[in-house]
């Protein structure tokens, strides 16, 4: 499963007296379930049967099953052996609980069975969760067709039908689905045959259905069952896998339909197990509340991660390859074996987030998927982890609780963790392991422990082990069950012989509330040095251990200048060195930066900016660093470079100088966006990392304001508008520069219309993004409180937080939200669906934005406004630590920075490539009048909203 809008991780919840767990008194042995929907009446419900085999495992008198927001109108007890009814004395619901307890007249003997009958009805929801309804417009008749489909994960299937809701209960299914004309139903197996008989008696003599009787599923969990109901269609495929869409949409499923059955050929290959279901749908939907969805045999996706228009970006068919990859890799990564409980999800996730990029890279090999792996996933969680927050197993206990830990750790950690471990034992070790693991699990639910059992004993018949005398268990643990991660310092031993090195680790973190922190892990250390610098060997030379306070190491090498400690950035932990090393670094970068490796290069940014955000090192080394960016031509470290400038630039809006750090940034983006613009405009290179990159670096170089990428997107705006072609790679720049410098709502509700009407989701999402760019202040105002109009407005759910971040982009954006969450906090918790977590998204979202005075007061009063509930109190308040962290920052740091860029400006540096007063930009006039006009839209946002 792909990431919920909803991700960032909340303290926990605590509901008093919440038990999610059912009593171990009684078990599911199978369920045979029918259910039909009912689109005709105004509400839209369903009804439905389900018939539960259980087994009990001692004498009770009670059943509990989890049940949510489900009308419950009788209740059969029978027993198997004897066909004996067993009296319903009461049926009580436990709401909190979202259970259901069955109470009988009578005792039931342990260890034997019972068919459990339950008829019950509820309403179609349009959350996006449980079995929800969606519904898109036709091209040709405008007409609205509705459809009805699930999204059980996590805790979601006990609002479709009563069921034992928890991931290790494994049994299999019978599903029968009714429809009414011109629908079809699709569910996790082959359809086993069609008719009109309504043998579950659920019409009760009313309107005729189609029957769809599915074949019995393979045993899995309630979270995986899948079904829908509406008009859809697939072109013919010859091999399991098929791609439904609507009929409008049907053509651009080719690209999944070809691609999808080579991307599960190689999670074959790699595992060495055959993906045994008879089928694979995967469905694209209007509506889903995350990316996509890995539902056994039938997986789900939002249109824009399956379908591929032939107008759509690089970007975005790496985008579309790697979600397919996604949810194939879960069909053995949580579906065939299972995460016992929600603690341990990463089991799933992980996995599935590792072999994005290393399954897909089997497939094209030319994407250099490995290498962006650092960037994209283990960067961004290094980042996100280096806060407060949770371990990768974690005790999660309530709904809300399950939910929030599918966050970055869950995902990009978990990812980033196993890509480690691939590195000390190598592949063919981890290979064997999986398979053995998978094997020994299939069809069955297993924590962490079971993993690195598989390891543990893969490695003992090969006469090897991880760590001298510790477990695979005992050493893995301290990267799962702790969180955070630790900073490997290493320093020259100072009174002994050459090559000796002192070595000490500690948790890093950025957060000044840890206080002291005694946490260590098991870190495998691989180097190498300028004598002879190799950087294949991702084997750990030695290992750090957690019992140590420090280490004095002679390391097998020889070095005259600089070292390199965590080769491709394999490990997942940081590199401090002492200053000398660090210059060394730096001047080798100058004079040859092909010498060390790519993932390294992109590691020393990445870490040095860390660190000195840390307080660990002077924020002159990574900004001396950056001036050998001249030379460097590979994309992959100038993705840590953006991304650590990025997280400058938002800081010292507060600060005098912003605009002289600025032009130091804009200088360093012209380099990479020159460069790319020469490779793809005159070179015409077709390679995915140039062509992806040159998408991301000119949305860069325009967002400051660099003439040589705004003056062609402006041409290319002002050529759409009297209906030329953009080129695919530059139509988002295009669309959100056209919008930032034409402030007029004509314009505006001409790209708006693109959101709304084309039929390209590639194009849907650059226009949706763009609509943030715009510099007039009643349009933006205009733009977000569409959202009160809710699921029956024309921004639908599952973009509301597309939404929120690219406001966040920008400081007019920023004051838009601002105003907006203050002034319509009552109305977006009560009017809009999942209100709370809306407005949790919005200020989690702001936290990491706001930097002037006023906007931190704005967002400090939202979180003291009377009415908040607890659990959204605590979540406001652990996120505005942020706002602390970032305030104390700029305190402590910012004058280091504005010192290196006077010093910087000093010297003899050519015109800055910026836009200057008078550059004219056709018709629409100067950009001095631009940021006039963005000055006023300031001024006129903070009157109207005051």
């Amino acid at each position: 499963m792909l990431l919920k809008f909803v991700t960032f991780y909340a303290l926990v919840q605590g509901l008093n007296g919440f038990n999610t767990f059912l009593p171990n008194t009684t078990v599911p042995k199978s369920y045979s379930l029918c259910i039909a929907p009912n689109f005709e009446n105004e509400d839209t419900s369903f009804v439905g049967l389900v018939q539960i085999l259980i087994q009990t495992k001692n004498i009770t008198s009670e059943v509990v099953l989890h049940s949510k927001d489900l009308n419950i109108t009788s209740v059969n007890v029978t027993e198997v052996s004897t066909r004996q009814s067993v009296g319903l004395k009461e049926l009580v619901y436990n709401k909190d609980n979202e259970q259901a307890k069955i109470v009988l007249y009578q005792s039931l003997p342990g260890n034997h069975e019972y068919m459990i009958a339950i008829r019950f009805d509820g309403l179609l929801r349009n959350d996006m969760t449980g079995f929800y309804k969606s519904s898109y417009n036709q091209s040709q008749t405008g007409t609205e067709n509705f459809l009805a489909v699930t999204q059980f994960e996590a805790t979601y299937a006990r609002s479709a039908f009563p069921c034992y809701d928890e991931p290790h209960y494994k049994v299999p299914f019978n599903i029968t689905v009714g429809v009414s004309d011109k629908q079809i139903a699709l569910s996790n197996m082959p359809l086993s045959y069609k008719d009109h008989k309504d043998v579950c008696e659920l019409t009760n003599g009313g309107k005729n259905l189609s029957w769809y009787h599915f074949q019995q599923t393979p045993p899995m969990s309630t979270y995986l069952v899948a079904f829908f109901v509406g008009e859809i269609a697939s072109l013919k495929s010859s091999s399991k896998v098929n791609v439904y869409t609507r009929s409008d949409y049907l053509e651009q499923t080719q690209y999944a339909l070809g691609i999808a059955p080579k991307l599960l050929e190689a999670m074959e290959l790699f595992t060495g197990i055959k993906y045994k279901l008879p089928k694979l749908d995967l469905v694209a939907l209007p509506d889903l509340g995350f990316g996509a969805m890995e539902n056994l045999g039938m997986n789900t996706f939002r249109e824009r991660l399956l379908l591929f228009p032939e107008d759509s970006t690089t970007q975005y068919k790496g985008a579309v390859t790697k979600t397919i990859q996604h949810e194939l890799s879960h069909q053995w990564f949580g579906n065939l074996v299972t995460c016992d409980w929600w603690d341990y999800v990463w089991l799933n996730e992980g996995f599935a987030t590792f072999f994005e990029y290393f399954a897909t890279a089997t497939v094209e090999p030319d994407w250099n998927l490995p290498e962006f792996f650092v960037v994209e996933q283990h960067q961004t969680a290094l980042e996100y982890d280096q806060l407060a927050r949770h371990s990768l197993s974690t005790d999660v206990f309530t709904p809300e609780e399950i939910d929030n830990s599918f966050d970055r750790i869950t995902y990009n950690k978990g990812a980033s963790v196993l890509r480690m471990l691939y590195s000390y034992v190598g592949k063919d070790v981890f290979k064997d392991s999986l398979k053995l693991y998978l094997t020994k699990h299939m069809g069955g639910s297993v924590n962490p422990k079971g993993l690195w059992d598989a390891f543990e004993e893969t490695l003992s018949k090969r006469k090897q082990t991880l760590v001298k005398d510790q477990t695979v268990n005992e050493v893995m643990s301290t990267w799962t069950e702790q969180s955070g991660y630790p900073v490997v310092n290493v320093a020259k031993h100072k009174n002994v012989t050459k090559n000796q090195f002192v070595m000490t680790q500690e948790r890093f973190t950025v957060d000044g509330f840890l206080g002291k922190c005694f946490t260590k892990w098991f870190i495998g250390v691989t180097i190498t040095s300028d004598l002879k610098p190799t950087f294949d060997d991702l084997t750990a030379v030695f290992w750090l251990y957690p019992k140590d306070d420090f280490y004095i190491i002679k390391l097998p090498l020889e070095t005259d200048k600089w070292f390199i400690v965590n080769l491709q950035s394999t490990g997942f932990y940081r590199v401090n060195y002492e200053e000398e090393n660090w210059l060394a670094l730096i001047e080798q970068l100058k004079n040859a930066p092909d010498v060390i490796h790519v993932l390294n290069r992109a590691h020393l940014v990445d870490d040095s900016f860390n660190l000195a955000r840390a307080g660990r090192l002077n924020y002159t080394v990574p900004l001396e660093l950056t001036n050998y960016l001249d030379k460097e031509n590979d994309v992959i470290p100038w993705y840590s470079v953006m991304n650590s400038f990025n997280y400058i630039l938002d800081r010292m809006r507060r600060s005098p100088l912003y605009f002289e750090f600025e032009n130091y940034v804009s200088d360093k983006a012209l380099i990479i966006f020159t460069k790319l613009e020469r490779q793809v405009k005159q070179e015409q290179i077709k390679k995915y990392a140039i062509n992806a990159s040159f998408n991301t670096f000119s949305v860069w170089a325009c967002s400051l304001n660099l003439q040589a990428c705004v003056l062609p997107a402006i041409r290319y705006f002002q050529a759409w508008q009297k209906g030329e072609k953009i080129p695919d790679d530059q139509k988002h720049v295009a669309f959100c520069v056209g919008l930032k410098y034409h402030p007029d709502s004509d314009t505006w509700n001409q790209v708006f219309q693109v959101y709304l009407k084309t039929q390209s989701a590639s194009e849907r999402y650059s226009a949706l993004n763009a609509l943030a760019c715009s510099q007039n202040v009643f349009l933006l105002m205009n733009y977000v409180e569409l959202i009160l109009k809710g699921p029956n407005g024309p921004i639908r759910p599952q973009d509301y937080r597309a939404v929120f971040n690219s406001l966040s982009s920008n400081q007019m954006g920023i004051k838009t939200l601002l105003y907006f969450l203050r002034d319509n906090w009552d109305r977006i918790r009560k009017e809009l669906l999942n209100g709370d977590s809306v407005a949790e998204t919005i200020y989690s979202i702001l936290a990491s934005k706001v930097s002037l005075d006023d906007e931190i007061i704005l967002l400090n009063e939202i979180r003291s406004k009377p009415g908040i509930p607890s659990t959204l109190q605590k979540s406001f308040d652990f996120v505005y630590k942020q706002v602390i962290i970032n305030q104390k920052w700029f305190d402590t740091y910012s004058n280091d920075i504005n010192e290196f860029v006077k010093l910087d400006s000093s010297k003899d540096d050519p015109i800055s490539p910026r836009t200057s007063a008078a550059s004219p930009i056709n018709s629409v006039g100067s950009l001095s009048t631009i940021t006039c006009l963005t000055i006023i839209h300031l001024v006129v946002l903070f009157i109207y909203y005051n």
